[in-house]
């Protein structure tokens, strides 16, 4: 395992690294349950990853100036990639309530009163060989399968087969990651 400069982990006692993993400059990784007193739905199988925790395969890079967020749990896979300023967000504040979608009291933002936010909070889970190029903004509640690949820039969210190759604003799936041509304009 290689932790390099610069690397923040908050709560790591919930944080487990596999061998050969690389966590590049600058990385932020914040673990720890979310504090509670704030309306919160919950998306995704939370099945996967227990919430609060960060778990990290083998033989993973985790690109520099990243964000995990693990409040909802996050889990990647052996041999996943992220590039450089990945977001992962298992836990993110949402615009308005849930329950009252016409209180206008709700803040978008974690310093005001627990009882005017609304959250949102879901595993995030990248299966085995998932490659997650520059710039990608995975919201809670995400699973994409394994062997996939998401393009630069994508604001990906929801479930995900194996061997998908993602891109967009928002996700979609473009195809089968394997198997078709490559122009060379799309390299």
């Amino acid at each position: 395992m290689r932790i390099d400069s610069f690397v923040q982990i908050d709560a790591p006692d919930r944080v487990r690294i596999g061998d050969d993993t690389w966590i590049d400059r600058s990385a932020i990784l914040i673990a720890g349950e979310a504090r509670p007193g704030r309306e919160t739905r919950s998306v995704g199988d939370a099945d996967r990853v227990a919430a609060g925790r960060i778990e990290i395969g083998r033989r993973c890079h985790v690109g520099p100036f990243t964000i995990l967020s693990g409040m909802g749990g996050l889990s990647l896979a052996d041999d996943v990639t992220l590039s450089a300023g990945t977001k992962a967000y298992s836990l993110s504040h949402h615009f308005r309530s849930w329950s009252r979608p016409d209180d206008d009291s709700v803040v978008f933002g974690s310093m005001g009163p627990d009882a005017n936010q609304s959250m949102l909070q879901g595993p995030v889970v990248l299966e085995r060989s998932v490659g997650v190029g520059a710039d990608v903004l995975i919201l809670p509640g995400t699973t994409i399968g394994e062997r996939s690949f998401v393009r630069p820039r994508a604001v990906v969210r929801g479930s995900w087969p194996a061997r998908s190759l993602l891109g967009g604003d928002p996700a979609v799936r473009e195809g089968d990651r394997y198997g078709v041509a490559i122009a060379a304009d799309d390299a």
